[in-house]
């Protein structure tokens, strides 16, 4: 339990002592560090240190780069192909489009106000053209997909269709496993709206995360993380500072009788 006068002098403090067990012959599997909160700090410290280690990064699905991609889809089928819209799906990194011709692309749609049908006419520019060609095939296919999409079975065809091309195969399996309890619970013919709203409920209300990692890596994560298992070493950052552990009683968390078992901690 490491006292230090901030969480980034903490963080270090543990970083050096698991080199130091590390160099000593211990295994990084057999040490875990309990931290609240973020562990983006953790992650850059113990990067910098070459310490190997696992930190669940899980949270919600509708925050993925594909869900909003699949959104903003949505939107720009039903708004009309609104300029704010079709630049979030060019910039989008599902999308597929080289960022330097989404930023390209946004600087042509601004200058001259291209909007709505605007962006089915070839652009001047070669960089903004790539990026327009690209994004008005998919958007326009997706359209054209959830025209008569009144239910939730064509509404998830669509939705699949936007799917096949895209690299992030965690959070398509979440989408899809999501389209599928659509199809199995609204009714055969729905308005799209409502499927709509239901999807994007979904989204919110499903988390998706990294796989544990079972290699010799240290595991950083909350207390819960560590229910029943057993390590050699365990760190804990934070533990005095009000983050960990959650405790709002006024007693101690250690009473004198059992400091006094304890042996060596004064009362």
């Amino acid at each position: 339990v490491y006292a230090a006068s901030d969480a980034v002098s903490g963080i270090k403090a543990a970083a050096r002592r698991i080199n130091d067990l590390a160099y000593r012959g211990a295994r990084y599997g057999d040490m875990c560090v309990v931290a609240a909160g973020s562990v983006a700090e953790i992650k850059r410290i113990f990067s910098e240190h070459g310490i190997p280690y696992f930190a669940d990064s899980s949270g919600k699905l509708s925050a993925r780069p594909l869900a909003r991609y699949v959104l903003t889809a949505i939107d720009c089928a039903q708004r009309g192909y609104r300029r704010r819209d079709m630049i979030r799906l060019a910039k989008n990194p599902c999308a597929g489009v080289d960022r330097r011709d989404a930023d390209a692309m946004e600087n042509y749609c601004n200058a001259r106000l291209v909007d709505y049908l605007g962006f089915f006419r070839p652009f001047e520019e070669p960089a903004a053209e790539r990026a327009r060609a690209r994004i008005a095939a998919s958007a326009g296919a997706f359209t054209q997909a959830l025209k008569n999409a009144y239910g939730p079975a064509p509404f998830a065809a669509a939705v699949r269709g936007l799917l096949a091309a895209a690299a992030d195969d965690e959070a398509a399996g979440k989408i899809d496993n999501l389209l599928r309890q659509l199809e199995s619970l609204l009714p055969e013919r729905c308005p799209q709206r409502l499927v709509c709203e239901c999807f994007s409920e979904g989204l919110d209300a499903a988390t998706v995360g990294a796989l544990p990692a079972y290699t010799d890596t240290v595991t950083v994560g909350a207390p819960e993380v560590f229910r029943g298992q057993t390590y050699g070493h365990v760190f804990i950052l934070g533990f005095n500072d009000g983050e960990l552990p959650a405790y709002a009683a006024d007693e101690g968390l250690l009473s004198d009788a059992e400091c006094g078992e304890i042996g060596g901690v004064e009362p």
